[in-house]
């Protein structure tokens, strides 16, 4: 969008070719960057140096719409509030998500919460922005349901 405005707009402010183009070039640079803030690649330089952030392993883990991943690293985060796992949150765990998903639910699902127990911290912000860019509001309502 703003390669044709600043194209468009240099060429009407100058009259000259040469300018109309140079806008139309920084435009398009601007709308590349704006399209990949909005993605979330603005060159953030993540490699193979957060290959064990626990966050890197739930967007590996995750598709689209994976609604089990997303509430298992919510589960996570509120399972490990206090400090501690306890087996009956564990229990409590496994009952809903067998529940709700059938034999969807299984033991690569257990796998993941696994992981995100495991890790030393489960960075709560981006998944809750991840899960709100992701889910429709009304995947949204159901969620604060669980």
């Amino acid at each position: 969008m703003y390669k044709w405005i600043l194209g468009i707009g240099a060429l009407i402010l100058t009259r000259k070719i040469g300018l109309a183009i140079l806008g139309f070039a920084i435009g398009s640079l601007i709308d590349q960057y704006q399209q990949a803030a909005k993605n979330g690649q603005s060159g953030s330089g993540a490699g193979a140096a957060n290959a064990q952030d626990p966050f890197d392993f739930y967007r590996r883990q995750s598709s689209m719409y994976d609604l089990p991943t997303m509430l298992m690293a919510l589960s996570a985060a509120v399972m490990k509030a206090d400090g501690k796992v306890l087996r009956t949150e564990l229990d409590y765990v496994k009952n809903f998500f067998s529940m709700q998903f059938g034999k969807q639910f299984n033991a690569t699902h257990l796998q993941t919460l696994k992981q995100f127990l495991d890790a030393p911290s489960i960075p709560l912000q981006d998944t809750c922005h991840d899960i709100r860019n992701r889910m429709t509001q009304e995947v949204g309502v159901q969620l604060v349901h669980y």
